[in-house]
């Protein structure tokens, strides 16, 4: 592979304004889609962007596709910044770069046959001859494993893996260097799903393509992409190596992610723990590790000395008082398998504290007196992507 990377991603961000109404313009608040992220990647490389829904995955794809202005950073491609193209040289990048969607049934238009689909980026770049057309869009469908005969036919005529296919095969007619793939297998099924990333495998050593392949699916990404960034909440928390990443994975979040595929053994417990909690709003992330709320493996304070249990059960209280899922009617310690009495005494004046705010209903002030006996480094600090072992990188206070 080329030293240069063939795409350079830098300190990208992209945020979408909230307003109020219909028709208001003015700002409440910004949802942080994609929050600062750096990666690269090289000719002949896949790179799995992965996480769950809403983390920033497409958003990220859309960008460095054009497709979104970002409000920061820069994407830089074969050398030279988007926001430095002119109509020429996006023109020139249009070329250079194809997209398979996630739902083939949308993607391709259904008014048009599959030939004229797969062909409609040799017209709009200028190859008005039909009869070449015809030809390259033969050669490109009998590529991906279609027959020559099929582009006479609609999008409906055809099954999901055939229609994927097409959509591949469109992506592919310019002969790009870069393919970005958005959950492109995730409409198919399973044995369509082998034969259709076998391609996309031998497509790429044929061709040198850079593939950047987005998914939730880590059995998928780990039988395709050779390096692999976990995102969460608009930022990666971990990056490196699939093979090295997926049988090791540093970051808790990244651990539950991996235990979240399906085993054999179903009766065998997961060895990193389920995750409680839902994904904070982007609008308004977690001060501190992002990942804090929901995490199993939260930092005690220095000082602190309380079982894992019961910091766990401190943990998950704090959580729901900053955001507002207190059940104010219940018992706390009950609620939350608080022991009757703690042995560390600080301890135990706090939640003494924190259960008479609650019994007032302020919720402000037990949050904060829950802070000032808890300052877990993970609640305080936002850890940074640094390197470890294997090649990899990990945003996560326990590999400080």
């Amino acid at each position: 592979m080329s030293e240069v990377p063939l795409l350079s991603v830098r300190n990208l961000e992209k945020h979408y304004t909230r307003t109020t109404g219909v028709v208001s313009t003015d700002v409440v608040g910004r949802v942080r889609a994609v929050d600062g992220i750096d990666f690269d990647m090289r000719r002949g490389e896949t790179l799995a962007l992965v996480g769950e829904t809403g983390c920033g995955k497409s958003t990220t794809a859309r960008t460095v596709l054009g497709l979104e202005e970002p409000t920061a950073g820069t994407v830089t491609f074969d050398g030279t910044p988007l926001q430095e193209f002119d109509t020429t040289d996006r023109s020139q990048f249009r070329r250079r770069v194809g997209m398979v969607f996630q739902d083939p049934n949308s993607s391709l238009d259904p008014r048009m046959t599959v030939g004229e689909s797969v062909g409609e980026p040799l017209l709009v770049h200028g190859l008005t001859d039909r009869e070449r057309r015809r030809e390259r869009v033969e050669s490109v469908l009998g590529r991906v494993g279609l027959s020559p005969q099929i582009r006479s036919r609609y999008p409906a005529e055809l099954s999901g893996g055939q229609k994927q296919r097409a959509a591949l095969a469109r992506a592919l007619i310019l002969q790009p260097d870069l393919l970005v793939a958005d959950e492109p297998v995730n409409a198919l099924d399973a044995s369509v799903q082998a034969s259709f990333l076998d391609l996309l495998a031998d497509l790429t050593a044929d061709f040198g393509l850079a593939v950047l392949f987005i998914s939730h699916d880590l059995a998928v990404v780990r039988a395709v992409a050779h390096r692999t960034a976990v995102m969460y909440l608009g930022r990666i928390v971990e990056r490196g190596p699939t093979a090295a990443l997926l049988d090791d994975p540093a970051h808790p979040y990244t651990r539950a992610l991996v235990d979240s595929i399906p085993r054999p053994d179903p009766s065998r417990p997961p060895a990193g723990g389920t995750l409680e909690g839902d994904v904070p709003d982007p609008a308004d992330p977690p001060a501190g590790c992002r990942f804090h709320t929901r995490c199993p493996a939260v930092i005690q304070p220095p000082e602190s000395s309380l079982s894992a249990e019961a910091w766990r059960s401190i943990v998950s209280l704090r959580r729901d008082l900053v955001t507002g899922r207190i059940d104010l009617e219940s018992d706390v310690r009950e609620e939350y398998s608080l022991p009757g009495q703690f042995d560390d005494q600080a301890a135990e004046s706090a939640i003494d504290d924190v259960v008479a705010a609650l019994e007032e209903d302020d919720v402000e002030t037990a949050r904060q007196r829950l802070d000032r006996a808890f300052d877990s480094v993970c609640i305080e600090q936002e850890p940074e992507l640094a390197p470890i072992e294997d090649g990899r990188r990990v945003a996560c206070h326990l590999h400080d």
